[in-house]
């Protein structure tokens, strides 16, 4: 190795150093990183209280940063949420292009997270498992998506009722730059379709159920649900808060 190459091994190598003992709020800061809440540690070892990871708000974050990946004017942190209404953990990445990445991600969250609408006929331990293998934005655009996204609330609401209702399984993709899970289930007491789009902060849902069971009726009805083209219909929308 020439003696150039020596002194610019040593410089990134001293740069790295110099930056695992940042303060992870000034290493976020150097990066254009806006958590929105309140920061603590150095950038390997930092706890995020209160933050914003995309579309998502949660009390608290455990995060690492790499300091190599900052040398190239990038965020890659290893998170870990810890939060009522939403665990789990993955890598997310940010560029001073304006790209950013999820991957290897999965979330545990409440129903009411993706269709805030269903919260009042479900049991508040009931969970949606998302598995984001990987997801990316430029800009705020979603450009391409790859994951699941699998819950058996409603098959616990008919053991419930006493009804045969479905799991539910589906997808992730981007639909017109913006992020969209679509999920579906059939049993032999209920056909339910539910569509859920972030976009940014702003979130839509859209649930449809086909039944012919009185009691799984008399709740949806009590819920809000519409009778509509002989199914049971229910949507809203609204702004995920900081």
């Amino acid at each position: 190795m020439g003696t150039g190459l020596r002194i610019a091994a040593l410089v990134v190598a001293l740069l790295a150093g110099l930056i695992a003992f940042l303060p992870m709020r000034a290493a976020l800061a150097m990066a254009g990183v806006d958590t929105g809440g309140a920061v603590y540690g150095p950038v390997w070892n930092a706890r995020l209280y209160n933050t914003r990871i995309d579309t998502w708000s949660v009390d608290s974050v455990e995060a690492g940063l790499s300091p190599a990946a900052l040398l190239t004017g990038r965020v890659s942190l290893d998170w870990q949420a810890i939060d009522p209404g939403i665990q789990g953990g993955g890598r997310y990445v940010q560029t001073l292009s304006g790209r950013s990445e999820l991957s290897g991600t999965r979330l545990i969250l409440s129903p009411g997270f993706l269709a805030p609408g269903l919260s009042g006929i479900l049991a508040p331990d009931d969970i949606v498992v998302i598995q984001i293998d990987q997801a990316r934005w430029q800009d705020g655009q979603c450009l391409s998506a790859d994951g699941s996204v699998r819950s058996d609330a409603l098959y616990t609401l008919g053991q419930r009722l006493d009804a045969d209702l479905p799991p539910l399984d589906g997808t992730l993709s981007c639909e017109d730059g913006v992020l969209t899970a679509a999920l579906a289930g059939a049993a032999s007491d209920g056909e339910v379709r539910i569509a859920v789009t972030l976009d940014g902060r702003v979130y839509g849902w859209r649930a449809g159920v086909r039944t012919g069971d009185p009691n799984v009726e008399g709740v949806l009805r009590t819920a809000g649900f519409n009778a509509e083209d002989g199914g049971w219909m229910l949507s809203g929308n609204g702004i995920v808060q900081p």
